[in-house]
């Protein structure tokens, strides 16, 4: 494919990830899917873009088995084009730590080689970083380790995030709700997720910053189109 053609594999990757975060879910996958032909036969270094973001579609709608090989051939990508210690290896676990936790399946492995790569990189501290730790702690209170998630939750407490316990799914909303204790600001309508698998009716505050719903996919920056073209 020319360079005409690549370019608009890269639109409509970009218009793609509009409609996926519209949960316009059969829009997404035809656009990601036809960026996908075009990108594989030059061998476009931006197919692990493609792949990440049609495997999230795919595991949005819990297609697990279609999601995958997406979100693992995305990381192989990612991995020999950026080093594995790169944060963008580390936003391509995360995708496939969603997927394991979606299927009740370990994920543990995964959300270390995360924290691992974003204290190196963005240090301990880092709001990125201490919302995987959020997460880590609710792996391991899955695989019953229930202490260690405690441990995790008093350190982030003493950091300023706070993670509070799930609320009962389907309770209803408390006014305030998206709202950091002490404070007034909430999260964006837009922001609130309402999708399946991990959802959560969790509280995390940090830096001012309340996020309601949480699930593994806030912790998950936009990989942006081009990424492997100006650093």
């Amino acid at each position: 494919p020319g360079p005409k053609r690549l370019s608009r594999a890269g639109a409509m990757v970009g218009l793609a990830g509009l409609y996926a975060g519209w949960k316009r879910y059969a829009e997404a996958e035809s656009l990601y899917t036809e960026a996908l032909k075009i990108q594989e036969a030059a061998l476009h270094p931006d197919l692990a873009i493609t792949l990440n973001g049609l495997g999230r579609v795919y595991l949005e709608q819990g297609r697990y088995a279609e999601a995958r090989p997406m979100l693992q051939r995305a990381v192989e990508i990612l991995e020999r084009a950026m080093g594995e210690g790169h944060l963008y290896v580390a936003d391509g676990l995360l995708g496939l730590a969603d997927l394991h936790m979606a299927q009740g399946q370990y994920a543990l492995p995964l959300l270390e080689r995360v924290i691992k790569i974003r204290e190196k990189a963005l240090g301990e501290d880092h709001p990125m970083t201490l919302t995987v730790r959020g997460f880590y702690a609710m792996a391991l209170d899955s695989t019953g380790r229930k202490a260690e998630a405690g441990r995790i939750r008093s350190g982030l407490q003493s950091k300023g995030s706070v993670v509070s316990p799930p609320a009962r799914r389907g309770a209803p909303k408390t006014p305030g709700a998206g709202a950091c204790p002490g404070g007034s600001r909430e999260r964006p309508p837009q922001n609130r997720r309402r999708g399946r698998r991990m959802e959560r009716d969790d509280l995390l505050c940090g830096n001012g910053r309340a996020i309601q719903g949480l699930h593994i996919s806030d912790a998950l920056p936009i990989i942006s189109v081009g990424m492997f073209r100006g650093g």
